[in-house]
């Protein structure tokens, strides 16, 4: 398990990432990958950092394909690394399901590595394989991690991942869609209120190579798409959000669909944090 830049993302998965494995600090503003990622901020741009204070118990989430499964990791910065006192916690929601599966059992068998990053601050990579069932089977799921200082404490950070299956002329393809503004813990037990955020699809192919995905796809981007809040559904458990631009981004690990652009105008559900966690 390398990490050549000690930031506490593996190689692996700054590659899946699109972050560099030899620079610690890819935006260049004084905050390691890792902990950018545990915060929920984004390490590609440098006016985005983690609020004061945003050390310890914050957790990040982010998916990547490996050999055909796929692979959430959760990214856990504290002020001593000590996962082991620490609530951890990992929830799954199938698509069309109003119950929350606890994933504790798989949490438990999780491959973790903790670096120390700076003086008194510890980055955690928590590698969770999903079986194949639980994702392309569903045609989708989505994750909810949490983290506290144990003891009966409340939760101090959630972080959520929406996960879908989009079938190409030649395989299916796991495509993930996470926040990339902060989302600040409070909102996640409240009710969301229109307003503006940004979303990135990144696909994972099925067989995590991706040497064989439709030659409509371009090398080296992502489909960036920035959305507006538009309402709640009728049910309260998934937030509307309208495409207001949309476009492929260059200089990623990944592919993205020609048809990117065409997207703008297309509303989207995306899953309530609150009614996934269950506040």
């Amino acid at each position: 398990m390398g990490d050549l830049d000690r930031d506490g993302l593996l190689d692996r998965h700054e590659m899946a990432l699109g972050t560099s494995p030899w620079i610690a600090d890819t935006d260049g503003d004084g905050v390691t990958d890792g902990l950018e990622v545990a915060c929920r901020t984004s390490p590609w741009n440098p006016t985005d950092l983690p609020a004061a204070g945003m050390i310890d118990n914050e957790v990040g989430i982010f998916a990547r394909g490996d050999d055909g499964s796929t692979v959430l990791t959760l990214v856990i910065a504290t002020c001593d690394g000590d996962l082991e006192a620490r609530q951890v916690g990992l929830e799954l929601l199938r698509p069309g399901s109003t119950g929350v599966l606890s994933a504790s059992r798989l949490l438990g068998s999780a491959m973790v590595r903790t670096e120390e990053v700076s003086a008194g601050c510890y980055v955690s990579a928590v590698e969770v394989r999903i079986p194949e069932l639980y994702v392309r089977n569903f045609g989708g799921l989505a994750a909810g991690a949490t983290v506290g200082p144990g003891n009966g404490a409340p939760i101090q950070s959630r972080a959520t991942l929406d996960l879908t299956v989009r079938q190409t002329p030649s395989q299916k393809v796991v495509m993930f869609r996470r926040k990339a503004n902060l989302i600040p813990p409070a909102s996640l037990t409240s009710p969301q209120q229109p307003g503006s955020g940004q979303s990135i699809h990144q696909p994972i192919p099925a067989t995590g190579g991706g040497s064989d995905l439709p030659p409509t796809w371009l090398a080296g981007k992502v489909c960036f798409q920035r959305l507006e809040t538009v309402g709640v559904s009728g049910n309260g458990l998934t937030i509307i959000k309208e495409v207001v631009e949309a476009y492929c981004d260059g200089n990623w690990n990944s592919w993205c669909d020609v048809d990117c652009p065409g997207t703008v105008g297309q509303t989207i559900e995306v899953l309530d944090p609150g009614a996934l966690i269950g506040g």
